[in-house]
């Protein structure tokens, strides 16, 4: 059984704004500088023809693939849209969705503050109550990664989100590249699909470079 590639926008992204990234807020003498890697992720509304099964999702712009479990529709940004990576809707009501994604790192905030850009994000879409849980070194198709558990309110629902971030370092011909793992869902599902992102976690895989 493959995987039904899909344009289709995400009903999760309607009822959260979801946002790929956040916002760091640093001092510099008398001003302050706001750096931003976040995203406003925009899907079209209607799938479009000619969609294709596959067992594998490959990212040849950043370098990456994975293996997909059985059953689950992958949804991409529109073509004209940046190709980082892809989503699952796994739940509607309750929430639940993932995120996979590779980005170009801008140094624009260090490996050991992720969880609080991370927490700036989830402050600017409006959660409230927000308080990390949890955060663990692992590994992710070889990379050092970290994986963080955020426990929040997000329109007086309670949230979880748990993100698997690893970096890949800079070569003397290549670029630096985050990649991370998101799964955003309300805490009654937490259980439940925590174990899907680790599936995806253990089908990551670095393409040569």
């Amino acid at each position: 059984m493959g995987v039904l590639y899909s344009h289709c926008k995400s009903p999760l992204f309607d009822n959260m704004a979801h946002v790929r990234g956040a916002m760091i807020l640093k001092k510099r003498g008398k001003r302050t500088i706001i750096m931003a890697f976040l995203t406003i992720l925009s899907l079209p509304l209607r799938a479009q023809n000619g969609a294709s099964l596959a067992d594998q999702y490959t990212n040849v712009d950043y370098g990456y693939s994975v293996l997909i479990p059985e059953h689950l529709r992958i949804r991409r940004s529109d073509p004209l849209a940046p190709n980082h990576g892809f989503g699952i809707d796994l739940s509607d009501k309750p929430p639940s969705y993932l995120w996979v994604d590779g980005t170009f790192y801008s140094e624009d905030f260090t490996v050991s503050e992720v969880p609080q850009v991370t927490i700036r994000g989830l402050q600017y879409r409006g959660a409230a109550n927000i308080k990390l849980r949890n955060k663990v070194r692992i590994r992710l198709g070889g990379l050092s990664a970290m994986l963080f558990i955020i426990d929040y309110e997000l329109k007086q629902k309670p949230m979880v989100s748990e993100t698997i971030w690893a970096l890949r370092p800079a070569k003397k011909d290549s670029i630096a590249i985050h990649y991370s793992i998101v799964l955003e869902c309300a805490r009654e599902r937490f259980d439940q699909d925590s174990h899907i992102a680790e599936k995806l976690r253990q089908g990551w895989h670095l393409l040569p470079h």
